[in-house]
């Protein structure tokens, strides 16, 4: 031809390449001559052991490793297939690739703090003895220690996996939701940040430890439950609710925490340790439930958006001042009154708020207080609620048989209680100056 500027060739897509063009400039062909595409690998990596490590996928990366790449090794300058043993990457991925795809040559996998946005479809091929992506379930898994190592928006993690690696769903903002199975045993470290996606999560009581930072910068969140506060159910180094946000200390609880989280449920871990929900001001509910034996004092301290809080009558033990500064508190359900069961000394209302005797109720409980609910205890010692003037609404366990004497003085503003059919004597001035009082029922 006289001029081949006009002709166009036909298109190539490469998997794990990136076309660089042709290896003649088409417009200098004057006669017949071979043309062949010019292919880039979007990794990059080094050469040891006769194997290739990858070091870096390139910017374009498409999500294809292959098996084998053709390179040239600057030491010896000899070229052929070098087989993909490892992915070791040195500098973070932040890419948008769709797809990972890992063949089975490959044995070791370190993707540092990679961020995989876009990321919704995981596969491992089959012979991979290290790693497996099985029942299609969307995550690269591996075999021996079954740990999630990379999730991605559409994964489903299968029954099997015992651990979720760190960084696995780091910055996974597609994620709207995941099932976290029983049999899962640890959460790493920074495993779920940035997932923003992310409304509500029910980590089971199977877990044992979890990572700092799990759900950092989660903003969306809005519901969670959890096996027990901090990083472990047993012996705990760090016993801050914080901890799974990025918070060093209580202290900065309010820094950390998503101001959309306000519902935390926990089922699980024996103590509820001094300052665990210091200052968590978004908070409007705490479920308190199996498992959970003692409140320390202060536990929730300052919580002041906080509205309602179930304890169950799993909880044998509520220290003072587990509840101070709680101000906008309006709903509480609890297994007794007092600091224990069957306490003889501290058993008035006000002292899980920080009352020392039952004179100070109307000073340390909040004066949002309005229903209370009690749930367990054989018995209510005389002056239990004594002044307790904004409490409008009091339901009694079902437990009781006896109401003592002065239990509800100068609750003015009583004006419904629940007394269980259970109760068969009622003691002198139970309810006096309880001029409100206008809903009284038997269960």
């Amino acid at each position: 031809v006289s001029d081949a500027s006009d002709i166009v060739p036909p298109s190539y897509e490469r998997n794990g390449f990136l076309f660089e063009g042709w290896n003649i400039n088409l417009s200098s062909i004057t006669k017949d001559a071979t043309v062949y595409p010019i292919w880039t690998p979007l990794v990059s990596g080094k050469i040891e052991n006769d194997e290739f490590i990858i070091t870096k996928l390139n910017e374009d990366f498409d999500g294809y490793i292959l098996e084998q790449y053709e390179l040239t090794n600057q030491s010896t300058g000899e070229t052929k297939q070098y087989t993909t043993k490892k992915i070791d990457l040195e500098t973070p991925y932040n890419g948008y690739t769709t797809i990972m795809s890992i063949p089975a040559s490959v044995e070791y996998i370190n993707f540092s703090s990679s961020t995989f946005t876009a990321l919704n479809k995981i596969d491992v091929a089959e012979g991979n003895t290290k790693f497996n992506s099985k029942d299609n379930c969307n995550a690269l898994i591996e075999t021996n220690t079954n740990t999630l190592v990379l999730g991605c928006k559409s994964s489903i993690i299968p029954s099997t996996v015992t651990n979720i690696g760190k960084n696995s769903f780091y910055g996974c903002i597609g994620l709207s939701a995941i099932e976290i199975p029983e049999g899962i045993l640890s959460i790493g470290e920074n495993s779920f940040y940035g997932c923003i996606g992310l409304t509500t999560i029910t980590i089971p009581n199977t877990v044992l430890n979890v990572g700092k930072n799990a759900f950092g910068y989660c903003y969306s969140l809005i519901s969670l439950t959890l096996p027990f506060i901090g990083d472990s159910k047993e012996n705990p180094s760090d016993v801050n609710f914080g901890y799974l946000f990025g918070a060093n200390s209580s202290t900065e609880n309010s820094l950390y925490i998503p101001e959309a989280l306000k519902e935390v449920s926990i089922i699980g871990g024996e103590v509820l340790h001094s300052n665990s929900f210091n200052n968590c001001n978004s908070l409007t509910k705490i479920n308190i439930l199996n498992g959970v034996r003692t409140i320390e004092a202060k536990s929730f301290n300052n919580c002041s958006s906080l509205r309602t809080v179930e304890i169950s009558d799993c909880v044998m033990k509520i220290n003072q001042n587990a509840f101070d500064s709680c101000s906008n508190l309006t709903t509480l359900s609890v297994p007794f009154i007092g600091a224990t069961l069957n306490d003889e000394t501290n058993n008035h209302f006000g002292y899980i708020f920080g009352a020392s005797t039952y004179e100070e109720n109307i000073t340390a409980i909040p004066a949002s207080l309005k229903t209370v609910i009690i749930a367990g205890g054989p018995n209510i010692v005389e002056n239990a609620f004594y002044g307790c003037s904004n409490l409008k609404s009091v339901t009694l366990s079902d437990s009781l048989s006896r109401i003592e004497g002065g239990i509800f003085s100068n609750c003015s503003a009583l004006t419904t209680i629940n007394l269980p059919s259970s109760i068969t004597e009622i003691g002198k001035q139970a309810f006096k100056n309880c001029a409100c009082i206008c809903n009284e029922s038997r269960t």
